[in-house]
C-alpha cells in the first residue's frame, strides 16, 4: 500500500502549505512579504521603543501559531505533516492532530499525551523590530548594505526555515510560562538551535551544567527520559537519529556552533564548552558585525534544509511500506 509522496513545502503563510517548486505560488507570497519588509526598513530610523503586544508580521504567520479569535491553529498542514514524520519514526498511526495539538494515541503514556512544535529558525521580522532578523535588517541599513539584497535574503531565509525540518517537538506543559519552549527563547540560549541541542545532550548524558535551563523543566525531562530507555548507552545519539538532527552535529554527536561555523564554505566548528557560552556579553543581539549575523542565519537555514530533506526522505521511504510492514512496525515498537 503506497501513500501519497510528501513534497517540499514551506509553512510560512497562514492557512497555507506552499509548494517550493511552485514558482507562481512563491512569487505571490514574496511580493506581499517584500512590501511589508520594505515598510519595516523605512521605519528603522523612526523606530519606537514602545512594545506592541501583538506586533505585525505582514503576510507571514508562524506555522505553529494560534488564532485567539478563531481558537484554532493557523496552519493545520504543518501539524498534520509533522504527525506523518512522528508516525514514521515511532510507529504508524500513533500520532494525530486534533484539538489544536499533536496527540499521542498509544497506550504508553510515558512521554505525554499532547505535543507541539517550536520553530528554531529564529522569530520572523515584526513591527517591534526586536528579533534577530530585524537586527540583521538594522545592521544592513547601518552599514549601507543594498536594501533589496538584504530583504531578499530575509524572505528566502524565512521561507526556507519554515519547512518541516525547522522545529523541535516538545510535550505540552501545565504552565507555559515555565516551559522549556518559552524559556529557551530567553536567557543565554536566545532561540539558538545549537545551544538547545547542547543542553539536551548534557541532560541525556548526565553532564548538565548549573547554568543549563532544561534540567528544571520537569515535563520536558520526563519526555527526554524516554530516549534513555530506548538506548541507555547513547540516548543523545538516539534522540538525534530519531529526530533527524544529524546535520547539526559532527560524527561524535557534538553540536556545531552556528556562530563560528560557515556551512556555505564547508567550515564546520563544534561548540566549545566553556563559561563564555553563558556570558550575557556574548548575546547575539550585541553582535555589531553584519557578516557574523548573516553567516549565522545562513548556517541555520542550510542545516534546516538538510534536515527537511532527511525528514522527507524518511517519510517517503516508509510511505512505500506495505500494510503488513506497517503492522509489523507497530508490533515491534510497542
Amino acid at each position: 500500500m503506497q501513500k501519497e509522496k510528501l513534497k517540499f513545502y514551506s509553512y510560512a503563510k497562514r492557512d497555507a502549505r506552499m509548494d517550493l517548486d511552485n514558482e507562481a505560488e512563491l512569487k505571490e507570497f514574496k511580493e506581499e512579504y517584500r512590501e511589508f519588509l520594505n515598510t519595516l526598513w523605512d521605519n528603522i530610523k523612526n523606530k519606537q521603543n514602545e512594545y506592541q503586544q501583538d506586533p505585525g508580521r505582514g503576510p507571514y504567520s508562524d506555522p505553529d501559531s494560534f488564532d485567539l479569535e478563531k481558537k484554532v491553529r493557523n496552519n493545520d498542514w504543518f501539524y498534520e505533516d509533522l504527525c506523518k514524520f512522528l508516525n514514521c519514526q515511532f510507529g504508524y498511526d500513533i500520532y494525530f492532530f486534533k484539538d489544536n495539538f499533536i496527540k499521542y494515541g498509544g497506550e504508553d503514556k510515558y512521554y505525554g499525551e499532547k505535543f507541539y512544535p517550536d520553530q528554531f529558525g529564529f522569530s520572523a521580522p515584526c513591527t517591534n523590530l526586536n528579533h534577530i532578523y530585524d537586527r540583521y535588517l538594522i545592521l544592513s541599513q547601518k552599514y549601507g548594505k543594498n536594501k533589496d539584497e538584504a530583504i531578499e535574503k530575509v524572505i528566502n531565509w524565512v521561507i526556507g526555515s519554515r519547512t518541516i525540518g525547522g522545529a523541535f517537538i516538545w510535550p505540552k506543559t501545565m504552565n507555559r510560562r515555565i516551559s522549556y519552549n518559552c524559556c529557551r527563547g530567553k536567557f543565554y540560549i536566545e532561540d539558538r538551535v545549537d545551544l538547545t541541542l547542547l543542553e539536551i545532550k548534557h541532560y541525556l548524558e548526565g553532564t548538565s551544567k548549573k547554568e543549563d535551563i532544561l534540567p528544571n523543566r520537569i515535563d520536558e525531562i520526563k519526555w527526554l527520559d524516554y530516549f534513555k530507555k530506548l538506548d541507555p548507552s547513547n540516548p543523545f545519539k538516539k534522540y538525534v537519529d530519531t529526530f533527524c538532527f544529524n546535520s547539526f552535529v559532527d560524527k561524535n554527536y557534538m553540536p556545531y556552533d552556528i556562530l563560528k561555523s560557515d556551512f556555505a564554505d564547508k567550515k564546520k566548528i563544534v561548540i566549545k564548552e566553556d563559561k563564555t557560552l553563558y556570558n550575557k556579553e556574548n548575546s547575539i543581539y550585541k553582535i555589531e558585525e553584519l557578516e557574523i549575523v548573516e553567516r549565522m542565519l545562513n548556517n541555520v537555514n542550510i542545516l534546516i534544509e538538510k534536515r527537511s530533506k532527511q525528514i522527507l526522505k524518511e517519510i517517503n521511504k516508509k510511505n512505500n511500506y506495505t500494510l503488513c510492514d506497517q503492522l509489523y512496525c507497530i508490533t515491534f515498537l510497542f
